[in-house]
Formats: C-alpha cells, structure tokens, sequence
C-alpha cells in the first residue's frame, strides 16, 4: 500500500469530502494501485521540493 493521508472535509451537513492524499514519487503507487486511486479521484501530487526536503501541495476548492 502506498504511503497516504486520509482527508474528511466537512463542508456543511448534508455534503462531506473522504479521499486519500497520495505522493506520486512513491515507488508503491504503480500500475493497479495508480489506476484505482486515479479512478476513485484520490489526490496525487508531485513533490515540488527535493528529495532532501520534499514539498508536495494539494489545493482543494469548495464552492457553496
């Protein structure tokens, strides 16, 4: 299983978010696990830092 982050946004009673932060350098998230996590639109985000100090952004939106 690739290396992930398990995200609930509430955005009001009736509506929530649940999906799954992923990192795309990580050497798990391949073939099947890549194609489901992208399938179940799973968050991927490459790493915009460097190998020593990784940065990896995930920009979320929510409109009422």
């Amino acid at each position: 299983m690739p290396a992930h982050i398990h995200f609930e946004l509430t955005i009001n009673e009736d509506e929530n978010l649940i999906t799954e932060l992923l990192f795309d350098d990580d050497p798990r998230l391949t073939g099947e696990t890549r194609t489901r996590s992208i399938q179940e639109k799973f968050f991927i985000s490459k790493n915009s830092g460097t190998e020593i100090e990784p940065v990896y952004f995930y920009k979320i939106i929510t409109r009422n």
